[in-house]
């Protein structure tokens, strides 16, 4: 599953792919989100384990990333 973040300040969760879907639930900008599917010009999000749609244009995808290993020194990251 893919995940994406919101970037609208507000933007509305629908019951189905179009503005004629109920609005269920606003998101605010910086969410992140599960993508299950695009359907034309929206995505299938997950919420509570149910299928919601926003538009795609207000979801930016997130990269994938790979398992990175780092070691972190602390006595470093403290330092001001």
């Amino acid at each position: 599953m893919d995940r994406g973040i919101v970037t609208a300040e507000s933007l509305n969760i629908r019951s189905y792919p179009g503005t004629r879907g109920k609005v269920i639930q606003q998101l605010d900008k910086n969410v992140i989100v599960n993508i299950s599917d695009k359907i034309n010009n929206w995505y299938q999000i997950q919420l509570n384990n149910l299928p919601m749609y926003a538009s795609a244009k207000y979801i930016a995808p997130l990269e994938r990333t790979k398992n990175i290993r780092a070691r972190v020194i602390a006595s470093i990251l403290n330092r001001s």
